[in-house]
């Protein structure tokens, strides 16, 4: 059985490390996985729909682009992304 030296000079097995790398690989996912479902364009789920001018998408949290919350992307997830961040800093 090999030692692996970890970073804060704990020695580890093999079987240890590997371990303790699928732990780390588990709260990482936990993490990506609440970040995503915490996201407010999944809890205020904004409409989501085509601009046929501009022809992007558009987000919109509200009753119109005025008094809402909007952003803008050439696709859904990129719209939605940009009303994560516009939310997140305050924006409208």
């Amino acid at each position: 059985m090999e030692v692996v030296h970890h970073a804060d000079g704990d020695m580890m097995t093999d079987y240890s490390h590997h371990a303790y790398m699928i732990q780390v690989a588990v709260a990482d996912a936990a993490v990506a996985i609440q970040e995503t479902w915490t996201a407010p364009s999944v809890v205020f789920r904004p409409k989501v729909f085509k601009d046929g001018e501009l022809e992007l998408w558009c987000a919109l949290y509200g009753d119109s682009l005025l008094s809402g919350v909007s952003a803008w992307g050439a696709t859904p997830e990129e719209a939605c992304r940009n009303f994560d961040y516009k939310w997140r800093r305050g924006e409208s």
